[in-house]
C-alpha cells in the first residue's frame, strides 16, 4: 500500500508539477497585489 501511494504521489507530481508551480506563482502574485493595495490604503489613511 505504501509503495502504491508513494508511486501515485510521484506520478501526480510529475504530471502536475508545472501546473502546481504556475498555480503557486499566480496565488503569490494575487497575494502580493492584495498586500500592496492594503499598504496603499494604510498610507492614504495616514
Amino acid at each position: 500500500m505504501r509503495r502504491k501511494i508513494k508511486h501515485g504521489l510521484y506520478v501526480d507530481w510529475n504530471k502536475a508539477s508545472f501546473r502546481g508551480i504556475f498555480a503557486w506563482a499566480l496565488y503569490g502574485f494575487i497575494i502580493l497585489d492584495a498586500l500592496d493595495n492594503i499598504v496603499k490604503l494604510i498610507i492614504n489613511f495616514i
